[in-house]
Protein backbone atom coordinates (compact mmCIF):
# COMPACT_ATOMS: atom_id res chain seq x y z
CA UNK A 1 0.00 0.00 0.00
CA UNK A 2 1.14 3.11 -0.93
CA UNK A 3 1.54 6.38 1.91
CA UNK A 4 2.70 9.21 0.19
CA UNK A 5 0.76 12.24 0.11
CA UNK A 6 1.18 13.20 -3.59
CA UNK A 7 -1.50 10.44 -4.56
CA UNK A 8 -2.77 12.95 -6.88
CA UNK A 9 -1.12 12.46 -10.21
CA UNK A 10 0.29 15.18 -12.56
CA UNK A 11 -2.01 15.84 -15.38
CA UNK A 12 -1.33 14.41 -18.82
CA UNK A 13 -1.68 16.43 -21.39
CA UNK A 14 -2.19 13.94 -24.40
CA UNK A 15 -4.31 11.25 -25.11
CA UNK A 16 -3.35 7.96 -24.01
CA UNK A 17 -3.23 4.79 -25.82
CA UNK A 18 -2.18 1.44 -25.46
CA UNK A 19 -1.55 -1.63 -27.36
CA UNK A 20 -3.82 -3.84 -25.19
CA UNK A 21 -7.94 -3.71 -25.92
CA UNK A 22 -8.46 -4.26 -22.54
CA UNK A 23 -12.06 -2.20 -21.05
CA UNK A 24 -12.17 -0.24 -18.07
CA UNK A 25 -15.12 1.15 -16.49
CA UNK A 26 -14.91 3.75 -13.58
CA UNK A 27 -17.66 4.66 -11.52
CA UNK A 28 -18.06 8.05 -9.41
CA UNK A 29 -20.89 8.98 -6.56
CA UNK A 30 -21.42 10.32 -3.42
CA UNK A 31 -24.79 11.68 -1.96
CA UNK A 32 -27.25 9.22 -3.27
CA UNK A 33 -25.04 6.81 -4.95
CA UNK A 34 -25.56 3.88 -2.86
CA UNK A 35 -28.97 3.17 -4.26
CA UNK A 36 -27.94 4.54 -7.79
CA UNK A 37 -24.45 1.99 -8.00
CA UNK A 38 -27.20 -0.81 -7.32
CA UNK A 39 -29.41 -0.01 -9.63
CA UNK A 40 -26.39 0.41 -12.26
CA UNK A 41 -24.92 -2.87 -11.29
CA UNK A 42 -28.15 -5.03 -10.85
CA UNK A 43 -28.51 -4.41 -15.11
CA UNK A 44 -25.57 -5.40 -15.89
CA UNK A 45 -24.68 -8.53 -17.90
CA UNK A 46 -21.36 -10.68 -16.35
CA UNK A 47 -19.57 -10.31 -19.27
CA UNK A 48 -18.96 -6.47 -18.94
CA UNK A 49 -15.24 -5.09 -18.62
CA UNK A 50 -14.15 -4.78 -15.09
CA UNK A 51 -15.06 -2.12 -12.87
CA UNK A 52 -13.80 0.63 -10.70
CA UNK A 53 -15.85 2.57 -7.98
CA UNK A 54 -15.15 5.44 -5.62
CA UNK A 55 -18.10 6.12 -3.33
CA UNK A 56 -17.91 8.86 -0.77
CA UNK A 57 -18.74 6.65 2.34
CA UNK A 58 -17.88 5.78 6.03
CA UNK A 59 -15.16 3.24 6.23
CA UNK A 60 -17.65 0.89 8.51
CA UNK A 61 -19.62 0.91 5.84
CA UNK A 62 -18.11 0.39 2.64
CA UNK A 63 -17.22 -3.17 2.94
CA UNK A 64 -20.87 -4.23 4.00
CA UNK A 65 -22.06 -1.99 1.09
CA UNK A 66 -19.66 -3.94 -1.19
CA UNK A 67 -21.37 -7.56 0.38
CA UNK A 68 -24.91 -5.90 0.17
CA UNK A 69 -23.87 -5.34 -4.05
CA UNK A 70 -22.43 -8.54 -4.65
CA UNK A 71 -25.63 -10.12 -3.59
CA UNK A 72 -28.06 -7.84 -5.73
CA UNK A 73 -26.19 -7.93 -9.25
CA UNK A 74 -24.74 -10.92 -11.30
CA UNK A 75 -20.81 -9.06 -10.67
CA UNK A 76 -18.73 -10.58 -8.21
CA UNK A 77 -18.36 -7.60 -6.40
CA UNK A 78 -16.14 -6.51 -3.48
CA UNK A 79 -14.07 -3.88 -1.58
CA UNK A 80 -10.73 -3.23 -3.16
CA UNK A 81 -7.55 -4.45 -1.85
CA UNK A 82 -4.20 -3.47 -2.53
CA UNK A 83 -2.45 -5.59 -5.94
CA UNK A 84 -5.94 -7.07 -6.96
CA UNK A 85 -6.39 -7.74 -10.61
CA UNK A 86 -9.24 -6.06 -11.85
CA UNK A 87 -11.28 -8.94 -14.59
CA UNK A 88 -14.16 -8.24 -16.36
CA UNK A 89 -17.23 -9.11 -14.52
CA UNK A 90 -16.19 -7.95 -11.84
CA UNK A 91 -16.42 -4.79 -9.93
CA UNK A 92 -14.28 -3.23 -7.09
CA UNK A 93 -15.25 -0.63 -5.11
CA UNK A 94 -13.30 1.91 -2.99
CA UNK A 95 -12.72 1.38 1.12
CA UNK A 96 -14.28 4.29 3.03
CA UNK A 97 -10.69 5.35 4.51
CA UNK A 98 -8.50 4.96 0.85
CA UNK A 99 -8.01 6.10 -2.34
CA UNK A 100 -8.63 3.73 -4.97
CA UNK A 101 -6.41 4.43 -8.18
CA UNK A 102 -5.85 1.90 -11.04
CA UNK A 103 -2.32 1.02 -12.30
CA UNK A 104 -0.92 -0.94 -15.15
CA UNK A 105 0.25 -4.61 -15.10
CA UNK A 106 1.39 -5.07 -18.46
CA UNK A 107 -1.22 -5.27 -20.87
CA UNK A 108 -3.67 -5.33 -17.33
CA UNK A 109 -4.87 -3.35 -14.60
CA UNK A 110 -4.67 -3.62 -10.65
CA UNK A 111 -6.18 -1.90 -8.09
CA UNK A 112 -3.75 0.42 -5.72
CA UNK A 113 -4.76 1.62 -2.70
CA UNK A 114 -3.19 4.90 -0.87
CA UNK A 115 -4.17 6.12 2.44
CA UNK A 116 -2.64 9.40 1.17
CA UNK A 117 -4.16 13.07 1.99
CA UNK A 118 -7.88 13.74 1.18
CA UNK A 119 -8.65 15.39 -1.97
CA UNK A 120 -11.64 17.53 -2.32
CA UNK A 121 -12.03 16.71 1.31
CA UNK A 122 -12.56 13.30 0.61
CA UNK A 123 -10.99 9.65 1.06
CA UNK A 124 -11.53 7.90 -1.46
CA UNK A 125 -12.18 10.81 -4.11
CA UNK A 126 -13.38 10.52 -7.40
CA UNK A 127 -10.95 12.99 -8.97
CA UNK A 128 -7.87 10.06 -8.03
CA UNK A 129 -9.84 7.44 -9.26
CA UNK A 130 -10.73 9.08 -12.90
CA UNK A 131 -7.15 10.78 -13.01
CA UNK A 132 -5.83 7.56 -12.74
CA UNK A 133 -8.31 5.87 -15.20
CA UNK A 134 -7.05 8.64 -17.68
CA UNK A 135 -3.56 8.04 -17.09
CA UNK A 136 -3.19 4.12 -17.04
CA UNK A 137 -5.93 2.81 -19.03
CA UNK A 138 -6.95 5.83 -21.58
CA UNK A 139 -8.94 5.75 -24.57
CA UNK A 140 -9.91 2.10 -23.12
CA UNK A 141 -11.85 3.37 -20.59
CA UNK A 142 -15.61 4.58 -20.12
CA UNK A 143 -16.18 6.73 -17.22
CA UNK A 144 -19.46 7.61 -15.44
CA UNK A 145 -20.36 10.45 -12.98
CA UNK A 146 -23.43 9.46 -11.08
CA UNK A 147 -25.38 11.60 -8.00
CA UNK A 148 -24.06 13.80 -5.61
CA UNK A 149 -22.50 16.83 -3.89
CA UNK A 150 -20.16 19.14 -4.47
CA UNK A 151 -17.28 18.65 -7.60
CA UNK A 152 -15.31 15.87 -6.72
CA UNK A 153 -14.69 13.84 -10.05
CA UNK A 154 -15.26 16.46 -12.57
CA UNK A 155 -11.45 17.19 -13.07
CA UNK A 156 -10.88 13.53 -13.41
CA UNK A 157 -13.97 12.76 -15.68
CA UNK A 158 -12.90 15.62 -18.09
CA UNK A 159 -9.08 14.10 -18.33
CA UNK A 160 -10.51 10.60 -19.05
CA UNK A 161 -12.75 12.34 -21.90
CA UNK A 162 -9.42 14.04 -22.17
CA UNK A 163 -7.36 11.20 -22.84
CA UNK A 164 -10.18 9.79 -25.13
CA UNK A 165 -12.27 8.23 -23.21
CA UNK A 166 -16.07 7.66 -23.14
CA UNK A 167 -17.82 9.86 -20.34
CA UNK A 168 -21.17 10.21 -19.19
CA UNK A 169 -23.08 11.56 -16.55
CA UNK A 170 -26.64 11.08 -14.69
CA UNK A 171 -29.35 13.66 -15.43
CA UNK A 172 -31.05 16.35 -12.95
CA UNK A 173 -34.35 15.02 -12.96
CA UNK A 174 -33.02 11.27 -11.13
CA UNK A 175 -30.33 12.88 -9.14
CA UNK A 176 -30.58 13.12 -5.76
CA UNK A 177 -28.14 15.89 -5.73
CA UNK A 178 -27.04 17.33 -8.98
CA UNK A 179 -24.01 18.57 -7.68
CA UNK A 180 -21.08 16.04 -9.20
CA UNK A 181 -22.80 15.17 -12.16
CA UNK A 182 -24.09 18.55 -12.71
CA UNK A 183 -20.59 20.71 -12.50
CA UNK A 184 -19.03 17.41 -14.65
CA UNK A 185 -22.11 18.27 -17.62
CA UNK A 186 -21.01 21.82 -16.94
CA UNK A 187 -17.33 22.20 -17.60
CA UNK A 188 -18.11 19.45 -20.37
CA UNK A 189 -16.16 16.31 -19.06
CA UNK A 190 -19.56 14.56 -19.69
CA UNK A 191 -20.20 13.62 -23.28
CA UNK A 192 -23.78 12.76 -22.63
CA UNK A 193 -26.76 12.22 -19.57
CA UNK A 194 -28.63 10.05 -19.09
CA UNK A 195 -31.54 8.68 -16.70
CA UNK A 196 -30.71 6.19 -14.21
CA UNK A 197 -32.78 3.52 -15.70
CA UNK A 198 -30.78 4.26 -18.85
CA UNK A 199 -27.11 4.05 -17.20
CA UNK A 200 -26.50 0.29 -17.37
CA UNK A 201 -27.86 -0.13 -21.12
CA UNK A 202 -25.44 3.28 -21.93
CA UNK A 203 -21.98 1.93 -19.92
CA UNK A 204 -22.88 -1.71 -22.22
CA UNK A 205 -23.47 0.58 -25.43
CA UNK A 206 -19.52 2.31 -24.86
CA UNK A 207 -17.73 -0.69 -23.90
CA UNK A 208 -18.49 -2.45 -26.94
CA UNK A 209 -17.59 0.61 -29.20
CA UNK A 210 -14.58 1.00 -30.96
CA UNK A 211 -12.28 2.79 -28.00
CA UNK A 212 -11.43 5.72 -30.68
CA UNK A 213 -15.07 6.68 -31.71
CA UNK A 214 -16.23 10.18 -31.04
CA UNK A 215 -19.21 11.35 -29.59
CA UNK A 216 -20.92 14.64 -29.31
CA UNK A 217 -22.16 16.34 -25.96
CA UNK A 218 -26.27 15.26 -26.01
CA UNK A 219 -28.85 14.99 -23.05
CA UNK A 220 -30.66 11.76 -23.70
CA UNK A 221 -34.52 11.74 -23.86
Amino acid sequence: MTRDAGVVLAKCSAPTKFATTDRIIAIGASTGGTEAIKEVLAHLPVDVPGIVIAQHIPKAFSGPFAIRMNASSLLNVCEASDGQPILAGHAYIAPGDQHLLVVRDGAHYQCRLSDGALVNRHRPSVDVLFRSVAQSAGYNSVGVMLTGMGRDGAEGLKEMREAGASTIAQDEDTSVVWGMPGVAWQIGAAQSLHALSQIAGRIVDLANKPADSVQCNTRSA
